[in-house]
């Protein structure tokens, strides 16, 4: 089970986020192997406490991957996307599924919204063959 990071397509940056001053994602890390429940975890950037405390995610519908031209992978069927954080008090979306993922990637259409802002973000989550052993950061 590897602990990659995957792709993403946007077309906004970190810095462009900081300066807006408005709620951002970051870069995904799939936790989990071909063959099993996705769960992956995803940055939350330049989020305020005021934003936090309005803050959700979801997974878009099916209409919204047609609509972006993505695939829609059944095993999304009742995903869940929670607001975690970790020890260091830094927040991320959790994404769990409950079906398996049988395909070495997978499309993720994720939706953030809170009081003042509305958010969406493509993602491929890159899964590997079970037994791959994580990789190591320098």
């Amino acid at each position: 089970m590897a602990s990659r990071d995957s792709t993403s397509r946007s077309g906004v940056t970190r810095r462009q986020l900081l300066l807006a001053g408005a709620a951002g994602l970051g870069r995904i890390t799939v936790l989990t192997a071909i063959g099993q429940p996705l769960i992956a975890e995803i940055e939350l950037v330049a989020v305020t406490p005021q934003e936090l405390s309005s803050l959700s995610a979801r997974l878009a519908v099916p209409d919204a991957y047609r609509q972006a031209n993505l695939q829609y992978n059944v095993a999304l069927t009742g995903a869940k996307i929670t607001i975690e954080k970790r020890p260091n008090g830094q927040s991320y979306l959790k994404v769990a599924t409950t079906r398996s993922v049988t395909e070495p990637f997978i499309d993720l259409l994720v939706e953030l919204t809170w009081a003042s802002g509305r958010l969406s973000r493509e993602y491929t989550a890159l899964l590997d063959p079970p037994g791959i052993p994580p990789l190591v950061s320098a």
